[in-house]
């Protein structure tokens, strides 16, 4: 079974890189919207669950029900928290929070694991919004860098899957690199437990766009 999800999963990696060119370049856009200064949470946190359906069907189109039906289920959950974000616009993070987010993020961007070839082809050939952990390893990057989009759901979510598929790549697939991500979300979870998180997704339920 681990052979046979890893086969799947190089397969992904080493197809679609014209999909692998067009995530990296969303993904470019979103930092440099974050970093304009004009970003809000709600529609930053929205556009970060695009992703995530992505990778849902990739999973499904390789054999995959599990990824599949889970990340479908949790962009199903993260679009509507995120759209009930505050308006307002996003709080960059500092210090650690803000070192952490951006290495995670380029740990995301770059995921080595499954590419061969020149260093450099990792940069825009990477399986983010391919694959579980690239694309979990920028997310929680992101929302470390955002500061949680304000969002106790939202961290809750994202942390989940993080320590979901960080324990599942290191611990029974073997793929150790996969360490990083756990420590991410270990780090969300330092975040998440040390600070004082509003939640807009239940004082603002209700409210209309």
């Amino acid at each position: 079974m681990v052979d046979v999800i890893l086969n799947a999963a190089e397969t992904i990696a080493r197809e679609w890189r014209a999909l692998a060119i067009a995530w990296h370049v969303a993904a470019a856009g979103w930092l440099a919207f974050i970093f304009t200064g004009h970003a809000t949470n709600r529609t930053s946190a929205a556009a970060l669950t695009m992703p995530m359906i992505s990778v849902a069907a990739l999973a499904w189109w390789s054999g995959n029900p599990f990824n599949a039906l889970l990340f479908a289920a949790a962009a199903c959950v993260l679009l509507p928290i995120g759209l009930r974000c505050r308006r307002d616009r996003v709080r960059r993070a500092t210090g650690w929070e803000f070192a952490a987010g951006a290495a995670l993020c380029v740990f995301g961007w770059s995921y080595p694991h499954f590419l061969q070839g020149a260093w450099w082809r990792y940069l825009f050939e990477a399986p983010l919004g391919r694959l579980p952990c690239a694309t979990l390893a920028f997310l929680i990057g992101a929302t470390l860098i955002v500061r949680n989009f304000t969002s106790r759901a939202w961290t809750a979510v994202v942390l989940g899957l993080g320590v979901i598929y960080g324990a599942t790549g290191v611990f029974v697939l073997g793929v150790a690199i996969d360490r990083v991500l756990l420590a991410g979300a270990v780090l969300l979870a330092v975040r998440r437990l040390t600070s004082h998180i509003e939640q807009p997704y239940l004082t603002e339920l209700g409210r209309t766009s």
